[in-house]
């Protein structure tokens, strides 16, 4: 899997897909960061230049002691009007496995960044070490709820920008922790990784790029539609029928039915679709098949009638409950004009069936570096 920028993260506009390293967003102005290990992008081209880098060089190098020292200079000489240290510091704390202390200086940050449109410099920056922090966790057996941090990270940044960000948060971090796992996948790193594509998927905005990632996920994954059952991976056949769904809608959409879907939805009313997919999931899972069997019901069609329901939910909420096993799946009309969220949303979902509320409570001002039992 690798990083892709298929239109603009924050506003959802074509980009330019020709620099390799970055471009602007001609509606929002946001400059984007194509290449995600430039850690220094978020470095100004002013009198502190060398010293950001000479701290990023200590970092890099392993000096973290060093590179905290050059960051607590930084931090008293200009933290009451610069967020830049804060952002630095969050990213030594974070190298130093010390997460509780960075997600508070990163979130601190953005709330002084109020709609800077270089805040894809440091969505950078904190995806890069939050990829780290969380393979070094896993590592070392150390409790880290990875989904909780990214989300409450999630939730300032969507403040701060006034634009919906948690899908490609959770994105750029997946992206560099496959990059740096670097083949090197077990079954506690397959793990993480469903975690976070979880999220990416129930959140995001970007139809063209959902549809992209879904089909790299299956092939990271080694999904296989023909053996899908033997390899007990019902919940990426899921992921696949999905993809179908969508890859069939898409067709017959135009660029301005595209847009429509994709700027209806925010963050915070999106987590009835998160609900869902998780619903969908649930299906797939072990624990869920043997009362399937006891019923007689065949949880491979159950997951066909349920993620039909949930395609359409993203793309309109009013066809939701017109979709069932009597009712012919081309009759839908999921990408009509008439997007506006309304209070019936809620009341669709529930209709669809009983889930838990998996929805990550926000990251508390402390630490989490806990040994596993």
């Amino acid at each position: 899997m690798d990083f892709r920028l298929m239109s603009c993260p924050y506003c959802g506009s074509d980009i330019d897909n020709v620099d390799p390293q970055g471009s602007v967003c001609p509606t929002c102005s946001m400059e984007l960061i194509r290449d995600r290990d430039n850690i220094r992008a978020f470095i100004r081209d002013d009198e502190l230049q060398d010293t950001y880098n000479d701290a990023i060089n200590k970092l890099r190098d392993g000096s973290t002691d060093k590179a905290m020292e050059v960051a607590d200079s930084l931090m008293s000489e200009g933290a009451s009007n610069d967020w830049n240290p804060l952002f630095l510091r969050g990213a030594i704390f974070c190298a130093m496995g010390e997460d509780g202390k960075a997600i508070n200086d990163w979130k601190a940050g953005m709330k002084m960044m109020n709609g800077y449109t270089d805040a894809d410099k440091y969505v950078c920056l904190i995806s890069y070490f939050m990829a780290k922090l969380i393979r070094s966790k896993e590592e070392e057996c150390v409790e880290f709820d990875s989904v909780r941090a990214l989300e409450s990270l999630a939730e300032s940044l969507d403040d701060c920008l006034q634009r919906p960000c948690k899908s490609y948060l959770f994105y750029s971090t997946l992206m560099q922790f496959v990059k740096d796992l670097d083949g090197d996948v077990d079954d506690d790193m397959l793990e993480i990784v469903e975690k976070l594509s979880r999220k990416i998927v129930a959140y995001s905005h970007d139809i063209p790029l959902l549809v992209t990632f879904i089909d790299e996920l299956l092939d990271f994954v080694g999904y296989d539609e023909e053996t899908f059952e033997d390899d007990d991976m019902l919940e990426y056949h899921a992921y696949s029928l999905i993809c179908q769904r969508l890859k069939k809608y898409l067709s017959e959409m135009t660029p301005e039915d595209v847009a429509r879907v994709e700027s209806r939805w925010k963050d915070p009313d999106m987590t009835v679709l998160d609900k869902k997919l998780n619903e969908v999931l649930a299906l797939g899972n072990d624990n869920i098949l043997p009362v399937h069997k006891d019923t007689g019901a065949d949880p491979v069609q159950e997951i066909e009638v349920q993620v039909e329901k949930y395609v359409v939910m993203f793309l309109n909420p009013q066809e939701t409950e017109r979709i069932g096993p009597d009712r012919s799946q081309e009759e839908v009309k999921p990408f009509e004009e008439d997007l506006e969220p309304d209070d019936d949303q809620n009341d669709a979902s529930e209709d669809l069936g009983a889930v838990a509320d998996t929805t990550a409570e926000p990251v508390t001002d402390t630490e989490s570096d806990t040994d596993k039992d």
